[in-house]
């Protein structure tokens, strides 16, 4: 093995139940549940009336020519439920919790339906 390395370890991808696996529920009997944060996501926007993310969604702004927040690809949405979704909804058997469910998010759109993300959409975002 060179020298400063280290054997390369494998992840495994998993959504449902990721909060049991990092523990979040330990940090939730601490009282940390991400109340009073506001989060910014740059992505392809957001489905505010689903019902594990409505009461979080405190904002959205499109930066993509000729669409609006809604999210059309449904990759921002998913992203949106890692954080702030609250567990209600129940999919093959399991509850889907974010890591923050007591947290905000505020979406600025930069990718548009095809899922594609244009520089410049992202570097306005980042400046607004």
């Amino acid at each position: 093995m060179p020298l400063n390395s280290r054997e390369s370890r494998v992840f495994h991808i998993l959504d449902l139940q990721a909060d049991q696996q990092i523990n979040a529920d330990d940090v939730w009997a601490q009282g940390f549940t991400g109340s009073g944060v506001t989060v910014v996501v740059l992505d392809t926007g957001v489905q505010s009336n689903h019902a594990e993310l409505a009461d979080s969604i405190v904002g959205c702004q499109s930066f993509v020519a000729g669409e609006n927040c809604t999210d059309t690809n449904g990759h921002g949405t998913h992203v949106t439920g890692i954080i702030t979704a609250t567990g209600t909804a129940i999919f093959s058997g399991n509850t889907a919790k974010g890591v923050a469910p007591g947290a905000n998010v505020y979406m600025l759109k930069v990718c548009g339906a095809s899922g594609f993300c244009d520089e410049a959409d992202m570097m306005a975002a980042m400046e607004y």
